[in-house]
């Protein structure tokens, strides 16, 4: 995800800048953690230059970027190519954060989803799950679990819980296919 940001924010900087220096992950990081201090010193409607003032600020922000590194950051930020974004947006409305968010999705619910795993699910398959109006218990659950669902896993059409779905979005599903 990290990377994403990464290479889409260098490019917008190259744009608007030409003296941009390219971006580290540290340095992303750290922009990052300034803007949370900003939430948690309850200054998001401060003025930036007042965080950086050796007077009022507190010193975290000047010891951790200079003032103008962190404002060159803020304006060159991007999560996608915006060169596209119009194509993209024309069949999808999340075009601007779709990467991160399928990112985000697939983060999550691989570490909710039990360790218990099945001949038709591996790190790199995508089930497509069918809802069914017969319930019966999950097959990759423990039968003292005796978990119930009207899933079927969309390959192999067997039973499966929450706890066992893989999730995609249509454009990683198409990917894969």
């Amino acid at each position: 995800m990290m990377g994403t940001i990464l290479v889409e924010t260098d490019k917008q900087g190259q744009r608007i800048c030409q003296d941009w220096k390219l971006t580290t992950e540290n340095e992303l990081r750290a922009y990052v953690g300034l803007c949370i201090l900003r939430g948690v010193y309850r200054s998001k409607n401060q003025a930036v230059r007042q965080l950086w003032s050796p007077e009022f600020g507190p010193p975290i922000f000047s010891k951790t970027m200079s003032m103008k590194r962190f404002e060159d950051i803020r304006l060159a930020l991007r999560f996608d190519d915006p060169t596209t974004r119009n194509s993209r947006l024309a069949r999808d409305k999340l075009a601007a954060v779709r990467l991160l968010y399928c990112i985000a999705l697939s983060r999550s619910y691989r570490e909710k989803r039990s360790s218990a795993t099945s001949s038709c699910f591996s790190q790199n398959q995508k089930a497509i799950s069918s809802q069914s109006r017969k319930r019966s218990r999950c097959e990759l659950c423990p039968r003292a679990d005796d978990k119930k669902t009207s899933t079927k896993c969309g390959q192999c059409k067997q039973f499966i819980c929450p706890n066992h779905m893989v999730i995609s979005c249509n454009m990683c599903a198409n990917e894969v296919s």
